[in-house]
C-alpha cells in the first residue's frame, strides 16, 4: 500500500493506490501448459504458468495456487520453476515430481520465494520428490529468502524426498538469514547438501512434528 500526499495553499491533495486484490489460481494440468488467465482454456494452466501468472499481480495481497481435484502429480520439467516475487500460498494435495522429469537431463529445483516481504507465505499438503538444484544458494525442494524485509513461511503436512542441493546448503529446505520457518507435520528423508544442512539450512525455526529420515 502506498500513499502519495503533496501539500500545496494550505491543502493537502491524497492520493491513494488501492491495493492489489489477491488472486487465486488453480492448475489444472499435471504436464505443460501456456494460459493460467482469467476464462482459459480448461487444461492449459500449468504449475509454471500459475507462479508466472501470480508473479504479474501486486505485493500488497497473499496470492495463491490450489490444484484441480482430477491433479494428483505434477511432472515439473528443466529449467528450474520460476522464482516467485509476491506473497503467495501452495496448497495440495499435490505430488511434485521433478525425478520423473529428468529423462537423464538436468533436474529442477522446486520453489523459490525470493522478493516480497510477508508473514503470509505457505506450503500445505504437497509431496515433493526427486528435486535437485546446482545453484551455491541451496534449497532443492524450498528456498526462502524474500529480499525486501523480514518473513515467515509455514510448511505443513509436506514430504520431501530423494533432494539435492549439489553446490549449496540445505538439501531440502533453505530459510535464509533473518526470516524464520514454521514447519509442522512434515517429513524430510534422503535429502544431502555439499555445504551444510543436509536437510534444512536455517537460522530461526520452530518445529514441531517433523520426521528426518
Amino acid at each position: 500500500m502506498k500513499k502519495l500526499v503533496r501539500a500545496a495553499l494550505g491543502i493537502a491533495f491524497v492520493c491513494a493506490v488501492s491495493p492489489a486484490l489477491a488472486v487465486s489460481v488453480e492448475v489444472d494440468t499435471g504436464g505443460m501448459g501456456s494460459d493460467c488467465s482469467p476464462g482459459h482454456a480448461a487444461g492449459s494452466c500449468s504449475l509454471r504458468e500459475a507462479i508466472t501468472f501470480i508473479n504479474t499481480q501486486g505485493t500488497s495481497s497473499v496470492h495463491a495456487i490450489t490444484f484441480a481435484s482430477g491433479v494428483t502429480t505434477v511432472t515439473v520439467q528443466a529449467p528450474d520453476l520460476p522464482d516467485i516475487v509476491v506473497p503467495a500460498t501452495i496448497t495440495g494435495p499435490v505430488t511434485i515430481n521433478c525425478e520423473a522429469a529428468s529423462l537423464g537431463g538436468e533436474v529442477p529445483a522446486a520453489f523459490a520465494f525470493t522478493t516480497a516481504q510477508s508473514d503470509g507465505y505457505r506450503v500445505d499438503n504437497l509431496n515433493l520428490v526427486g528435486c535437485e538444484t546446482s545453484n551455491s544458494r541451496g534449497g532443492a525442494a524450498i528456498y526462502f529468502n524474500p529480499s525486501v524485509g523480514a518473513s515467515t513461511l509455514t510448511v505443513d503436512g509436506v514430504t520431501i524426498q530423494d533432494t539435492e542441493a549439489s553446490a549449496g546448503p540445505g538439501g531440502a529446505i533453505k530459510i535464509a538469514a533473518s526470516h524464520t520457518a514454521d514447519i509442522s507435520n512434515s517429513v524430510i528423508e534422503n535429502a544431502s547438501a555439499e555445504t551444510y544442512g543436509g536437510a534444512i539450512d536455517i537460522v530461526v525455526m520452530q518445529i514441531m512434528d517433523v520426521l528426518l529420515a
